[in-house]
């Protein structure tokens, strides 16, 4: 209810600013009466006019300029002889063209810098929001800002903006305003002009215009535009804008403005994803094995260093197992490497498909893994490596769609607290414990324990 409230204030306000003005423009040609033709009021006409064209706008100056223009016309024929009478109409209609002229070009003025002065809020606003969406970490985050920022910027509208995946086969909606809520959009990139024009398409009002397959019969409101998102000569994706069913239409000008911003606005979406876009594939180059897409030791050791501290502060256990493949060496021989890498690439997706969800599997070097269990005491560690040996060993690991054999493993457990506190300590246990198991045999899993041992060749 605050709305119409506010809006009631203000017609009043208007009202009475414009019951003032004409006020004004009577009073002045009451005196212009009573002076005489001595004195000349003309100029003081002007100032009630300049001040409704300029407060008001141009409807309300024009009829204060009318007003002060009856007013002097009506004492220069009370005062001037019959024989000035056309005297006073051509010098009537004269003043009346510059009343009406000064109305309608305080009022144009107002309406240019009032139009300035909103661009330069959005140009403003654009700003703001383009720093926030260049600080943004993910796309679902970028998403939440660019629709509160339509929501804000354009009332009155929705839209929805898509983007393309890297297989390309389909554009999704990652950002959405306007629609139902919870409403997604998936279509073809061909559905869209602008992704096939690679330049913004729009509709008018009238269904003459080309419609985008991917705007449906029902969705279809009135004026829209679609604005590809573009990036050194790559599609990142569409922005489509259309007014919303109901709203009240904008004016030519109006939709200028809007299509000003949208391109501008556009172009900071663009910069932002692609910045995204690239901090993820270097995020994913600095922290995931490329050969299997799992963790790298430099990863883990972030990862490790924090958790530990988390464990300990809330006398929470960790379990370690460090794993190794069995005369791995054989499979690079008598198969070849890519025999090797894909036994590796195997491994890992199982090891992934075997953890929980909080675990972390990462590939510690060569054909060695490791895997952290926060949570997990010793016992269940270890129960966790045996049931791992026991799985690899029945798993069938394949290339190029031949057995390559039985393949084993070798696992060393250790955990927090009972093998130590600090990162080093509990990695040594472990990679002790896999060299006691490699020397019992292989194809097992151990826990360390304090007896000293021989190195594993």
């Amino acid at each position: 209810m605050k709305m119409p409230v506010e809006n009631t204030r203000t017609n009043l306000w208007t009202s009475l600013q414009f019951l003032c003005a004409l006020g004004a423009a009577l009073a002045v040609g009451v005196v212009d009466f009573l002076s005489g033709p001595q004195i000349g009021w003309s100029l003081f006409y002007l100032v009630p006019i300049a001040y409704c064209g300029w407060r008001l706008g141009t409807v309300g100056g024009i009829a204060v300029a009318i007003v002060s223009t009856l007013c002097w016309i009506g004492s220069e024929f009370y005062w001037a002889p019959d024989e000035y009478f056309y005297f006073v109409i051509w010098n009537g209609l004269t003043r009346l063209v510059i009343y009406v002229g000064t109305a309608i070009l305080l009022g144009w003025l107002r309406r240019a810098i009032k139009d300035l002065d909103a661009r330069n809020r959005q140009l403003h606003q654009i700003q703001v929001v383009g720093q926030m969406l260049l600080a943004c970490k993910s796309v679902q985050e970028a998403g939440t800002i660019i629709e509160k920022t339509m929501f804000s910027v354009l009332p009155g509208t929705r839209g929805y903006l898509c983007l393309l995946p890297a297989s390309k086969n389909a554009l999704e909606s990652v950002a959405t305003w306007g629609w139902e809520s919870g409403q997604t959009f998936i279509f073809d990139p061909d559905d869209c002009w602008a992704i096939r024009r690679g330049q913004p398409h729009t509709v008018g009002d009238g269904r003459q215009d080309i419609v985008c397959p991917h705007i449906k019969e029902a969705e279809f409101s009135g004026a829209s535009v679609c604005l590809p998102m573009m990036a050194q000569g790559n599609v990142l994706g569409v922005l489509y804008v259309s007014e919303l069913p109901g709203s009240s239409k904008r004016t030519a000008r109006e939709r200028a403005a809007d299509n000003i911003f949208l391109h501008t606005f556009g172009e900071h979406i663009a910069l932002a994803i692609t910045s995204l876009k690239l901090r993820e594939s270097l995020q994913q180059q600095a922290t995931r094995d490329p050969l299997t897409g799992l963790f790298n030791r430099r990863y883990m050791e972030e990862w490790l260093g924090r958790e530990l501290l988390r464990a300990q502060r809330h006398h929470r256990p960790m379990g370690f197992i460090m794993i190794d493949l069995d005369h791995f060496k054989r499979y690079n021989t008598d198969y070849g490497h890519a025999a090797g890498d894909d036994v590796l690439r195997q491994l890992g997706a199982f090891l992934l498909s075997e953890m929980r969800g909080g675990d972390i599997v990462c590939r510690y070097g060569g054909e060695e893994f490791l895997l952290l269990l926060p949570e997990a005491d010793l016992a269940m560690s270890m129960r966790k490596a045996e049931e791992l040996v026991r799985k690899v060993r029945e798993h069938q690991f394949l290339h190029k769609g031949e057995g390559l054999g039985t393949v084993t493993l070798s696992a060393g457990v250790a955990a927090m607290p009972e093998h130590g506190n600090d990162v080093d300590t509990l990695l040594t246990a472990a990679d002790t414990a896999l060299r006691e198991a490699k020397l019992a045999g292989r194809n097992r899993a151990l826990a360390w324990t304090m007896k000293p041992t021989q190195h594993v060749k």
